[in-house]
Formats: structure tokens, C-alpha cells, sequence
């Protein structure tokens, strides 16, 4: 979610969710009175971000489902699949494993050589989620690994721990 550089995503970032809300609440403000100057799909992506970040998975579902139209439907893959992370891990956190599966179908393996390496590795740590509560635990804790490397080879610290916490979750799923 790089396309709109706003306060509310380093406040995201740092886990000032409340600063974050209001950054993105004055943000849609600003869209509504500019129509066309903010895409819609990035605000809602961005309150998708936040209501999963904070625990509200079913607030997130939303947001993230209209944000992965949006993106599909102006070309935007990376930001296709991270909306489809997000999507796929606010259904899994929900127990909608079987709606999540849907999700993982009608988004294509995303091409690691032509997308943004962050898009590529959040959605296949969504993807690790899918198979791990559809009995494919080990085969997603390998592959969990295998994004934990290829964040810390990609330079991507924060994904990397972010990929170390979800094997580590992955571990904990009970199938």
C-alpha cells in the first residue's frame, strides 16, 4: 500500500492505531470532496489494513473484498494481491476456511519476477494459513520458511518477523 503516501500508514506501521483511524477517516474526507484525487480502493485497503491490525477481522473483510475489486479491475496486481492477503487472512481469522480457499482460486499465483516482493510474500503467508487449517499444517510451515527466507533475502526485515510469527501461529493451528 504504497501508492498513497499518508501519515495513516506510518502511524499503521508503528501501531498507533487510533492516530491511524483518524489519518484515514480525514483522508476518505478528502476524497469525498476531490472525487478522483484519492481511488477508493486504496482507502479501503487502508481501513482494511487497520481493522485487521486490530483484531477486527469481520470489519476487515469488507473493506479488503472491495479494495481487491477495485485493484483487479484497474490492473493494479500487486496491490491485487495484497488485498488478497488481507482478505483471505481476515476470513481464515474468522473461520471462514472454505470462503478463503475461494478467494486463493480466483486470484492466479502471483509472478514473483514481475511484482512487488512484499505483495508476493504476504499473500503466500495467507496462502500458508489456507493450507494449514485444511490439513496441510507441515506443508505450510516449509513453506512459511521458505517466505522467512526470501523476505530476509529481499531485505524485508519487518516481513520477515512478520513471516516468523505467522509459522510460529501456524505451529499453534489446530487442524
Amino acid at each position: 500500500m504504497k501508492h498513497i503516501p499518508t501519515l495513516g500508514n506510518t502511524q499503521l506501521e508503528q501501531g498507533d492505531l487510533a492516530a491511524a483511524r483518524k489519518s484515514f477517516e480525514e483522508t476518505r474526507s478528502l476524497a469525498q470532496s476531490f472525487p478522483g484525487a484519492i481511488a477508493a480502493p486504496e482507502i479501503e485497503m487502508a481501513f482494511a489494513r487497520l481493522s485487521f491490525a486490530d483484531g477486527h477481522f469481520a470489519d476487515a473483510a469488507s473493506p479488503a473484498r472491495r479494495a481487491l475489486i477495485g485493484f483487479t479491475g484497474a490492473g493494479r496486481e500487486g496491490d491485487r494481491f495484497e488485498a488478497a492477503a488481507v482478505l483471505t487472512r481476515a476470513l481464515v481469522a474468522q473461520g471462514s476456511v472454505a470462503e478463503a480457499s475461494e478467494v486463493l482460486a480466483q486470484v492466479p499465483s502471483p509472478d514473483a519476477r514481475k511484482l512487488p516482493a512484499e505483495s508476493v510474500l504476504r499473500f503466500e503467508i495467507a496462502r500458508c494459513f489456507v493450507l494449514a487449517r485444511t490439513g496441510r499444517r507441515e506443508e505450510a510451515v516449509r513453506a512459511m520458511e521458505i517466505v522467512n527466507a526470501s523476505a530476509a533475502r529481499s531485505g524485508l526485515p519487518k516481513l520477515a518477523r512478520e513471516a516468523l510469527q505467522a509459522k510460529k501461529a501456524l505451529l499453534k493451528t489446530a487442524v
